[in-house]
């Protein structure tokens, strides 16, 4: 019983951490998508381009770190799945 408990621990932690960076890739992509919009050609200053290039990493970063998380998730699934079929 002690190796389900920590297998549904496991589980929860993995979900809830791509949960969060899903979250939070969607809040920096929505916040990058609005400030691009804003902006025209003729109107970038090097402060904007500044913070474009900074939102740009951030966005990246969060990009990775959802992708980091999603495949931890699909590999512990694929790995109890294939337990269950063997066990």
């Amino acid at each position: 019983m002690s190796c389900a408990r920590t297998t549904d621990k496991e589980l929860l932690r993995l979900r809830q951490s791509f949960r969060i960076a899903l979250e939070k890739y969607l809040d920096i992509a929505s916040h990058e998508s609005g400030r691009l919009t804003s902006l025209t050609p003729e109107a970038i200053s090097e402060i904007d381009r500044a913070n474009l290039m900074l939102l740009s990493q951030r966005g990246k970063a969060a990009h990775l770190t959802y992708t980091r998380a999603r495949t931890a998730l699909i590999a512990y699934l694929e790995r109890a799945a294939a337990l269950r079929r063997g066990a």
